[in-house]
């Protein structure tokens, strides 16, 4: 019997390497979606010395609303943008911050665009259509799609 299991192999491996002696659950995970990016946001929107994000925040439906009042409550300031221009308007009545009648102009000097709309339809306009943020958003922004849509528009995307 040879000792070949106690000796590193330099052969590439078909499988992930995964390290389990970490109590933190999310590490392993990490570690195991290879090909995944991660982004810390902690650093760009919650440093003391920095200004407040900008962030766009499109769909001010049953979640997007609530979403966008933490964003603005943690002292970032929120554009907002829905189709129903009233929704809109009544949160910034509510919240003291922008709207905007486009998601372009929404993006414009955001920071980080969130959305939350209703399905792949209307996150592709949203995004891609004329009006979309894509033909707004600058260098280095930050698109956060929360909306529940399916894993093909997320690769069109």
């Amino acid at each position: 019997m040879t000792d070949d299991a106690a000796t590193p192999s330099t052969e590439p491996s078909a499988e992930p390497s995964v390290d389990d002696s970490t109590d933190d659950p999310t590490d392993a995970a990490s570690a195991a979606g290879a090909g995944q990016i991660t982004i810390d946001l902690a650093e760009d929107l919650d440093d003391d010395d920095a200004e407040p994000a900008r962030v766009a925040f499109l769909g001010m439906g049953v979640m997007g609303a609530p979403m966008a009042r933490h964003v603005a409550r943690a002292g970032h300031s929120v554009t907002v943008y829905n189709r129903t221009a009233a929704k809109a308007l009544a949160w910034v009545a509510l919240n003291a911050h922008g709207a905007s009648p486009t998601p372009a102009e929404a993006a414009e000097d955001a920071d980080v665009v969130m959305m939350c709309v209703g399905n792949d339809d209307d996150v592709r306009e949203v995004v891609l259509g004329a009006q979309g943020v894509l033909s707004t958003m600058r260098a280095g922004s930050i698109l956060v799609d929360h909306t529940t849509a399916s894993a093909e528009l997320a690769r069109e995307l």
